[in-house]
């Protein structure tokens, strides 16, 4: 933003002066040049752009040891005056507040009032242990002699149950992520074959093309083993 003040264009005031009501800033020099000329009508007429009578202070950061003549403070609006007189009857409560003003009668009326309002609140919101006790009594009070105890004893032996096989699952799932071998084939060093062939003898696997090839050289007789060079039967592999 610019220093520079809209009435005499100075780039670069050392002084400037802020009205409180419009919030327009003139330099210091075009304020005392304005009263010079002005004299008494200065006081009343105010901010040279808006003409709204308004009190005015210097910026801080300035040459503050310049005297200047104070304004009276201006008629404030109506909402200025409606918040002003809530604010001081604010501040009057807390002062008798303070000073202990408030009659006794009246303080605990109002505590008991608060207290019990508390209480409401701290009883809406049990916590889950009366929630569970009260359930509990409830069902004991239906079922027949021990049947809640029983069948809070199968809950429990059914949840860890669950919680064995789950673990089991975990166990051998991490085992198997251990555990992973390539599809690739020995042979003919494909990577990832969509079907493969397993020798029986030998238990040797590669691609079914490959073991297609070894059955087609094989002719009449038994495929050989490509790995190991047994003769051996195949039999495709079913894989997801």
């Amino acid at each position: 933003f610019s220093r520079g003040c809209s009435v005499c264009f100075s780039s670069s005031p050392p002084n400037r002066l802020f009205f409180f009501l419009c919030r327009h800033i003139i330099c210091f020099n075009c304020d005392e040049q304005l009263e010079s000329k002005m004299g008494e009508k200065w006081k009343t007429c105010g901010c040279p752009f808006c003409e709204l009578e308004s009190e005015s202070v210097m910026l801080c950061g300035e040459s503050a040891s310049i005297p200047r003549p104070r304004l009276p403070r201006p008629k404030l609006p109506r909402n200025e005056q409606r918040r002003t007189r809530k604010s001081d009857q604010r501040k009057g409560l807390v002062r008798s507040f303070i000073s202990g003003n408030i009659d006794e009668e009246t303080y605990r009326r109002e505590y008991e009032r608060a207290m019990v309002s508390l209480l409401r609140v701290e009883s809406s919101y049990r916590g889950n242990k009366d929630v569970y006790a009260e359930e509990y009594t409830r069902i004991n009070s239906i079922l027949p002699q021990g049947a809640s105890a029983r069948h809070l004893a199968a809950s429990a032996a059914d949840a860890a149950r669950r919680e064995e096989k789950m673990t089991l699952i975990h166990d051998l799932r991490e085992e198997n992520e251990q555990n992973l071998f390539p599809r690739q084939c020995l042979h003919c060093w494909s990577l990832s074959p969509l079907h493969r062939s397993l020798f029986i003898r030998c238990g040797h696997v590669i691609c079914r093309v490959c073991a297609e090839e070894e059955e087609m050289e094989a002719e009449e007789g038994l495929p050989q083993c490509p790995l190991c060079l047994e003769e051996s039967s195949t039999v495709q592999l079913f894989e997801n």
